[in-house]
């Protein structure tokens, strides 16, 4: 068949680096400054970003902005009045809140370059730098540097700058000897290597390492590497169960240890990071026995949990940590899979401030579960009588519990909860579960609930009722507690500002738990309502957040609802690059001077902006429960207030998004020249839609696509069934980086033209377009003038060969396209345009030797369109007959009507069943009645009508 771009298809293996253009990693030498800054991680050079984003500079922007090697723009102005040593501080100043934001950058950057990079198995992996030094303005430029004390804690920055590095690898083969090339010996760049390490786990890298391996890690007691190794290791082998992996994360947690076990001294970061390990390993599993343990330890008070360096340690992560662990070990379970005797949907109830179930009556209303009763402790140990509890005498439930008064900080275990049971029942649609998350009705408790958890019950809710949620207006509305609408109403004649400004906290609060909602619900969809309604909440609640009119506290809440509020439309446009929202983030990163934008801030920011271009644009986020969990867990309302905070939420969760990545970009490669190129395609959805787009582009979840089908009229169809064929389909989207080769027809071979031809701005106008055949047909004639082979109009026409030269074939080409498919759709066409197509049929059925227009078979495929099309005009539409033939009486001249077999064909179909005389009267008027033609026409004529015609 000749079908090169199927033969390709069918040949390409696995992860092959055919037709698939990398970013180069580049390998900058040490000794040269301009090398290290020239490397920022940031070569977006995949040839598929020209197609999608013809017409703008996003990608260098983006660059630009994500670039961290490079000093900032120091632009504080030295007073009169200031001393050089008073300006040299608030230069100092200005940098140090500059390097909080690019501190922050390597976040972004690792989304943004997800699997975009091959390593060099002959090199170490090149991790760009953060510079922390600033530069002023010229003519000056004179450069600013921080000292060591001025810079806060700098291991977590770097952790996030190797793991954004170590995203970028694709491919599945990494040695392990690569690995432990990469191993510094540096003792400033092992925290580099610890996020790398998370890394290569998140992209299932790790299964070289051996236990020796590990061992080696494990000993050198560097925080960030133990916590990226553990968390590595789990997201490799997410929902596995696999029991050496859970022997290593149980070493490190003390409530998970056997009882007689011995007491080690662990870091608090890496028992959360083993937590949230555990997790992740045992997810989906509805383990009893670690559901139970988790949901005790997040009741824990400080003095009462295991972890002894708590005590000078916020320890609101390690209940977090278990709260996520718990949710997400039971996901989407609900109340199945639990036990009877366990009680934990009414124990998480307790946790979250709430009273407990009636229907639970098992459990007194001020009891808590602590801990199990053990048969035998060890000496020191908790379980040993020291007096300490003397005051709390612990009751026994009939389930083997101890049972404590409720002294629980609710502060701490409430967001813990409220994670917890909306992971528990994700997507369940319980309303009893969601009504206890559901917001107080009475004012006074809403407005006494903490901002974060007020914003995640919100959210947690919605996230239960999973099938209730809605992208319209009218959504938002009903779901906005009506305590605050009255509230805020009646307020305004009122000068109490302080409790208007609460009002308006609240309401703003609630909003962003509700576009959180929409934004997981409709993640990597790009539902334009719910983008719409979510885009303009945002820019409404910006105007919240002006320093002038708003005091800081006041903002702070204001620009979490911001920064949720973006993350949600960045989900939601993952990986499309929309202007609009890179608007709106490259405002807010460029919001240095403001005390209540900190690094958390900037950490938001710079991830919706990685979002949106999730590895190049090729990759987007599914809806999955787990990657739904997974994008819960990084995008978490509660952000770090300095580069060093984990005191609410571990940093290295942030890149959990990973695990909700999805491949979904179909990238067109010409089969003859390996280059990119545009084709329309059409994609039939499993709920009937059909989507009209043009490829590259992203494309909807793979399990809701029935076909997809190529419809460019330059290339030879290619037809994708993702219902008989879904294996071969996905490995084309997700394995061949949704290279999908296509071969151009024999009649379009002429690049230049053929881009124009693909481009959707100039197939738009092909529409309404009419051949301009005179003024064409006029300039060959002429330029063949008194020569002797003086070629007429028609020879013109039966050789083409003036369209040939002027390459105006494949707009010929598109104008039957369009043409046929306005036939087939059964829209008007004029007689013009059928009198058209009607001298394409004749003079490629005359002159059989040139060089042929088009595919003979495309041919007879439109022929009878026309063919058809005609019977039915001929009933309907009389004055679309009567310009039909006036327009080939006016340009064809009337000596050549003989010599063309094909007319006196096309006449009888059109004349022999005509019920309408009046189509012949333009006929009379512009010929003669000696004209060859028009007996021609009469001749064809049933008997009867052509007398009347003569």
């Amino acid at each position: 068949l000749q079908r090169t771009d199927l033969l390709r298809q069918a040949q390409l293996s696995p992860r092959s680096e055919i037709a698939q253009p990398e970013i180069v990693v580049d390998q900058p030498s040490s000794s040269s400054s301009q090398s290290d800054e020239s490397h920022d991680g940031l070569h977006f050079a995949d040839p598929h970003l020209k197609l999608l984003f013809p017409k703008d500079l996003r990608m260098n922007e983006v660059a630009n902005l994500l670039q961290s090697t490079r000093p900032v723009l120091i632009t504080v102005e030295q007073k009169q009045e200031a001393s050089d040593h008073d300006h040299q501080q608030n230069q100092i100043q200005q940098l140090m809140s500059l390097c909080q934001r690019t501190f922050s950058l390597p976040v972004g950057r690792g989304a943004a370059t997800l699997r975009s990079t091959r390593a060099l198995p002959t090199e170490t992996l090149s991790i760009p730098v953060l510079n922390c030094t600033g530069r002023t303005p010229p003519p000056r430029s004179v450069f600013v540097k921080l000292r060591d004390e001025d810079v806060s804690e700098m291991r977590w920055p770097l952790f996030h700058n190797g793991v954004a590095s170590g995203l970028s690898l694709c491919g599945n083969k990494v040695d392990v000897k690569w690995i432990l090339h990469n191993r510094p010996q540096e003792e400033d760049k092992q925290h580099e290597h610890g996020g790398f390490l998370f890394a290569l786990g998140l992209n299932s890298h790790l299964q070289a390492l051996g236990v020796y391996d590990f061992y080696e890690y494990l000993t050198q007691l560097n925080v960030p590497t133990t916590v990226g190794l553990l968390l590595g290791v789990a997201c490799m082998r997410c929902a596995s169960r696999h029991q050496q992996t859970l022997r290593l994360l149980t070493a490190h947690v003390a409530s998970l240890r056997p009882p007689n076990s011995l007491t080690v001294k662990v870091d608090p970061l890496i028992q959360i990071a083993a937590v949230h390990g555990v997790g992740l390993l045992f997810m989906g599993s509805a383990d009893q026995h670690l559901a139970s343990v988790f949901v005790e330890q997040i009741g824990r008070l400080p003095e009462q949990t295991e972890l002894k360096d708590l005590g000078k340690f916020d320890r609101h992560a390690y209940s977090l940590a278990c709260g996520a662990s718990l949710g997400m070990i039971m996901l989407g379970y609900g109340e199945d899979h639990i036990s009877g005797k366990l009680h934990l949907t009414s124990l998480l109830f307790s946790l979250l401030g709430g009273k407990q179930s009636a229907s639970l009556s098992s459990l007194a209303d001020d009891k808590l579960p602590l801990k199990r009763r053990k048969k035998s402790a060890s000496p020191g140990s908790e379980d040993s009588s020291d007096g300490s509890d003397e005051d709390n005498e612990p009751t026994s439930s009939a389930d083997g519990l101890i049972l404590r008064p409720s002294s629980v900080d609710f502060h701490c275990s409430a967001p813990a909860a409220t994670l917890a049971l909306t992971l528990m029942y994700l997507k369940t649609n319980n309303t009893e579960v969601a009504g206890w998350l559901r917001p107080p009705s009475c004012l006074q408790d809403l407005c006494s609930i903490m901002p974060d958890v007020l914003l995640m019950r919100t959210a947690g809710e919605h996230l239960i009722r999973w099938d209730g949620i809605r992208s319209g207006e009218a959504w938002f509305d009903e779901h906005v507690p009506q305590a605050l609408t009255k509230a805020i109403v009646s307020s305004r004649d009122k000068p109490l500002e302080c409790y208007e400004s609460a009002l308006v906290q609240a309401t703003t609060v609630v909003t962003a738990g509700l576009c959180l909602a929409v934004g997981l619900r409709y993640a990597g969809t790009q539902d334009r309502e719910a983008f719409l309604n979510l885009l303009a909440r945002c820019k409404s609640m910006l105007k919240l957040t002006d320093p002038v009119k708003h005091p800081e506290e006041n903002r702070r809440v204001y620009l979490m609802s911001v920064l949720v509020v973006v993350l949600s439309l960045s989900m939601i446009a993952a990986g499309t690059g929309n202007i609009a929202v890179l608007r709106i983030c490259r405002v807010l990163h460029a919001r240095t001077n403001d005390n209540a934008f900190r690094y958390g801030c900037h950490l938001a920011v710079h991830m919706a902006l990685g979002f949106l271009f999730l590895g190049s644009g090729r990759y987007s986020f599914g809806r999955s429960n787990r990657a739904i969990a997974a994008l819960l867990c990084a995008v978490f309302p509660q952000f770090p207030a300095l580069p060093g905070d984990n005191s609410c939420h571990l940093q290295a969760l942030r890149h959990l998004y990973v695990l909700a990545a999805e491949a979904r970009l179909l990238a067109p490669v010409d089969a003859d020249t390996d280059e990119s190129c545009s084709v329309p395609v059409r994609i039939h959805m499993k709920d009937g839609s059909i989507r009209n787009e043009t490829a590259p582009l992203i494309l909807p979840s793979l399990d809701e696509i029935v076909t997809i089908s190529t419809e460019s009229p330059g290339h030879w169809p290619v037809f994708m069934d993702f219902i008989k064929n879904h294996k071969s389909c996905r490995t084309i989207i997700e394995e061949h980086r949704g290279v999908l080769f296509v071969k151009r027809r024999p009649a379009c071979r002429d690049v230049a033209v053929l881009r124009q031809l693909e481009d959707p701005a100039s197939r738009s106008t092909f529409a309404g377009f009419t051949l301009p055949w005179k003024q064409l047909l006029s300039q060959a004639d002429g330029s063949a003038a008194g020569s002797s082979e003086h070629t007429t109009l028609v020879a013109q026409l039966q050789t083409f060969s003036f369209l040939h030269e002027k390459n105006f074939m494949p707009t010929v080409y598109s104008f039957m396209e369009r043409v046929v498919s306005k036939l087939k759709a059964g829209q008007p066409v004029g007689g013009r345009v059928l009198s058209q197509i009607l001298l394409i049929f004749i003079a490629h059925s005359t002159d059989t030797a040139a060089r042929p227009l088009m595919e003979s078979s495309f041919l007879s495929v439109t022929r009878a369109t026309v063919e058809h099309q005609l019977r039915v005009l001929e009933k309907s539409n009389a004055d679309c007959l009567s310009l039909f033939v006036q327009q080939h009486f006016d340009l064809l001249p009337a000596d050549k009507w003989t010599t063309l077999s094909g007319l006196v064909q096309y006449n009888r179909l059109l004349l022999s069943k005509c019920q309408y005389f009046q189509a012949l009267l333009p006929l009379l008027r512009v010929a003669n009645a000696d004209h060859a033609p028009l007996s021609l026409v009469v001749n064809a004529l049933p008997t009867g009508r052509s007398e009347a015609a003569h």
